[in-house]
């Protein structure tokens, strides 16, 4: 077999990191079958023609050397229980520990019966970007907020300062909590899920060969999101011209928040280190207003097609940002 054929097999199975488990170092491979856990998940593939071994394999060591290897370069295998070998260039070889296969553990796929079903959908290109893009707004630190939320036709993602939300094709009532932990997964291969269902006790993913279980499903109560959108009405829409992309993007490599003061059309950002003024044409409004707001924050909301003002009823103070694209829309919160 050659070093490419054989690496475009094993490739898929590098995608899951390292349990605290031993075992989880290890990928097992008999006849056409393959598998990698890490005791999160659990991946399955299949492959047309058997695999030229049969064993446990340290994955690391194993991806290091096809790796440095020419991918031309033809290999023959030859197996103990604790070690394999593989031959290459006539008279050199390469060893890698192995483990028997009787110590990987057992492929949860018994768990997941047809009868505890909750619900199911394609992984379809849309719903696999805007998964990607709501991603980017989700916590890292807060453990429900580090994932999206599914309910209505609608995919949300936020780390309590900033919301984004995104029309999918999933009219599931209740809301389905996909944990970051998963959502990598499901990027990485994106190519190859078609479908994603949920069960009570976790997911599992299926297409092209390859099966994807992952546990740990709960039903995780969604935030009042809707709440945040009901109050956030809208009373004045610019479109973010190139000329203001560029400026917050030259802002935000000196500082992480801005001053914003709005006056005849002209919006004025600025901090300690620099200075801009803007002309926006489509700005009709006789009002003074002034704020502080997140400069990534304000990046983010410049990939909306129209961005909108929220005040206080009855005032001029602004109290949140909002942006708007055919699909999606963003919320966010100014500073004080």
């Amino acid at each position: 077999m050659l070093v490419s054929e054989f690496k475009k097999i094993i490739e898929p199975t590098t995608v899951l990191g390292k349990g605290f488990v031993p075992i989880t170092e290890y990928v097992y491979i008999e006849d056409k079958t393959i598998k990698v856990t890490n005791l999160e998940s659990f991946v399955e593939l299949e492959t047309e023609n058997p695999m030229p071994f049969a064993g446990c394999v340290l994955a690391e060591k194993l991806n290091k050397f096809l790796t440095s290897m020419d991918k031309d370069a033809e290999l023959t295998f030859a197996t103990t229980e604790n070690v394999l070998t593989i031959h290459y260039s006539k008279k050199n070889k390469f060893a890698i520990p192995m483990q028997p296969l009787r110590d990987f553990p057992d492929t949860p796929s018994i768990k997941y019966n047809d009868v505890d079903l909750l619900c199911s959908f394609g992984l379809t290109e849309d719903f696999i970007k805007t998964l990607e893009t709501t991603s980017k707004f989700i916590s890292t630190t807060k453990s429900d907020f580090n994932g999206v939320y599914l309910k209505s036709n609608k995919m949300y993602g936020s780390n309590r300062d900033i919301i984004y939300i995104g029309d999918v094709d999933v009219n599931y009532e209740n809301s389905i909590f996909i944990p970051y932990s998963l959502i990598k997964l499901l990027i990485k291969f994106k190519k190859t899920f078609q479908i994603l269902e949920v069960y009570p006790f976790g997911f599992k993913a299926t297409g092209f060969g390859a099966t994807l279980y992952h546990s740990g499903y709960e039903e995780v109560i969604m935030p009042k999101f809707d709440n945040v959108v009901s109050n956030y009405k809208p009373f004045l829409n610019i479109k973010p011209t190139e000329e203001l992309k560029s400026s917050i993007s030259r802002i935000g490599n000196f500082d992480g928040v801005v001053n914003i003061y709005i006056e005849d059309r002209m919006i004025n950002i600025y901090t300690d280190n620099i200075n801009e003024t803007i002309e926006i044409s489509d700005f009709i409004d006789e009002n003074k207003y002034s704020f502080k707001f997140n400069t990534v924050y304000l990046n983010k909301l410049l990939i909306c097609e129209t961005i909108s003002f929220v005040k206080t009823e009855g005032t001029n103070d602004i109290k949140g940002l909002v942006g708007t694209s055919e699909n999606c829309k963003i919320i966010c919160a100014v500073m004080y």
